[in-house]
């Protein structure tokens, strides 16, 4: 079984950023210009605006039997000469809180129009803080987007004309302003200690000759996301995740393909744990493998099955806790498409009513920054 130690994204109040952040002055002007000066002639004016643009910065080595395999480049110059990779997404919205133009499928929705991209992110912004050529980036892309949006807006309401709503659960919901600023934590990354560590881990899985192909991969991960909406809401906020992730592959004496791993997961490398306790892990997966490869096929069984551990934990997210997260049901312009968009409604016909037993709670708390002593 995959053993994993969860990093918890956590929230902490730290000082600010740089007083003259230009990429936040840039998201700061440009929204105000747009919910100012943001509208085509007889059309409705955005009610809702909002952007986010995401640093990221990463370093990876991978290694199999004691070679190295694989190495981010950029990464052996230490931070000074590691360049981060910037992401813009823009979000746009016309209409009102209940009836906007999201929540909306037209499967031919840029016909009889310009067909312009649907930036809600993934779009690349300068890595040098120039104030005047972001401005240029968001302000071609909320433009952008301000157009489709107009047009889903239309092609929205027509849809629902003629159709009776038996949801009518709002599109959208007004939330009280806040604002966090975050310091950045560096992303620290010893190249030739990061690179020797996986080598020497790998090389163990010399010593079970039916490993037929194996790998260990260390990469560490830094985000900062500066983040600006119309509400008044406003956030720089700062997170990592370092991964060792240790696979092995084998084939059984009937000539199945099997294969297991390990995965180890904490908020910097220096974080994950101890050698020792990574090495123990790998001898474990080694006979687990081993005796796999040796067992008999199991017979065809149908009953229960009980699940421990990480399992249960992964089973309940999966059959219930992913079904909390409701949504209001997507409007599609042709009725075809609509179980497809809206078979999976989740628990949103359970609102009021018992969804689990009584000896079982569940808590939200984005705030704690570990569980029972596991960060």
């Amino acid at each position: 079984m995959i053993r994993k130690i969860l990093a918890t994204a956590f929230l902490c109040a730290a000082p600010a950023l740089a007083a003259d952040d230009v990429v936040m002055r840039a998201m700061r002007d440009e929204l105000a210009r747009s919910m100012k000066k943001l509208q085509l002639e007889n059309l409705q004016k955005p009610y809702f605006v909002a952007y986010r643009i995401v640093e990221t910065e990463g370093c990876s080595a991978a290694a199999s039997f004691g070679a190295l395999t694989g190495a981010s480049a950029g990464c052996e110059g230490g931070p000074e000469a590691r360049r981060p990779f910037r992401n813009m997404g823009v979000e746009v919205r016309v209409g009102d809180y209940a009836r906007d133009n999201t929540n909306f499928f037209a499967p031919r929705m840029m016909t009889g129009g310009v067909a312009r991209p649907l930036i809600t992110g993934g779009m690349g912004v300068p890595v040098d803080d120039n104030y005047d050529e972001i401005r240029r980036q968001l302000w071609l892309t909320t433009d952008s987007a301000y157009k489709n949006a107009l047009d889903f807006y239309a092609k929205k309401k027509a849809a629902l004309e003629n159709r009776n709503r038996t949801d009518d659960a709002p599109d959208f919901s007004k939330e009280p302003a806040v604002t966090l600023t975050e310091t950045p934590e560096p992303l620290v990354w010893d190249r030739a200690a990061e690179e020797r560590f996986v080598k020497e881990l790998s090389a163990l899985f010399r010593e079970t000759p039916g490993i037929d192909n194996s790998s260990v991969n260390l990469t560490v991960n830094s985000w900062l996301t500066r983040y600006v909406n119309s509400e008044g809401t406003s956030y720089v906020r700062s997170s990592s995740l370092a991964s060792l992730s240790i696979t092995a592959e084998t084939q059984a004496v009937d000539g199945m393909p099997l294969a297991d791993s390990e995965v180890f997961r904490a908020r910097s490398v220096r974080a994950l744990p101890a050698r020792d306790e990574i090495v123990k892990a790998i001898r474990t997966l080694q006979t687990r493998l081993d005796r796999l490869r040796k067992a008999a096929l199991v017979e065809r069984y149908t009953g229960p099955v009980l699940f421990e551990s990480d399992a249960a934990g992964e089973l309940f997210l999966q059959a219930i806790g992913s079904a909390m997260a409701g949504v209001p049901r997507v409007v599609v312009d042709d009725l075809r498409f609509e179980r497809a968009y809206n078979a999976n409604g989740g628990l949103a016909d359970k609102i009021g009513s018992r969804v689990l037993p009584d000896f079982l709670s569940l808590t939200d708390n984005p705030a704690a920054t570990e569980f029972q002593g596991k960060p």
